[in-house]
């Protein structure tokens, strides 16, 4: 229990020392977290009003299928695409990887390996 403590302590340190590494992190994943929120939110806003304009004889089954979307969980989205980009899966065909600096989803032209 004690580690726990220790852990915690060591955390808010680095919190409140504000050093510039940890700073720019944040700031970049606040970055990479609001313009997804803006991309999403625009794409969701235009289907919506599509949707809600255009009565489809398939409109239940895709706000049926909408919905089933947004019960995936974020992390198995990432996950999803993290395998798609990555050399390991069907990434390796175009040889490109994702780099740990990069932001977004900027990818690196990489040669071989």
């Amino acid at each position: 229990m004690n580690k726990i403590w220790v852990g915690m302590a060591e955390a808010f340190l680095l919190i409140w020392s504000l050093d510039v590494e940890h700073i720019d992190i944040t700031l970049r994943f606040l970055k990479v977290s609001l313009s997804g929120l803006v991309i999403a939110s625009a794409f969701a806003l235009f289907l919506s009003t599509w949707l809600a304009i255009y009565r489809l004889r398939q409109c239940l089954y895709t706000i049926a299928a909408l919905n089933a979307l947004m019960s995936v969980p974020p992390v198995m989205v990432g996950l999803i695409t993290c395998l798609l980009l990555s050399r390991s899966g069907p990434g390796q065909i175009t040889n490109r990887q994702i780099l740990p600096h990069g932001t977004g989803m900027s990818v690196l032209e990489r040669g071989p390996v």
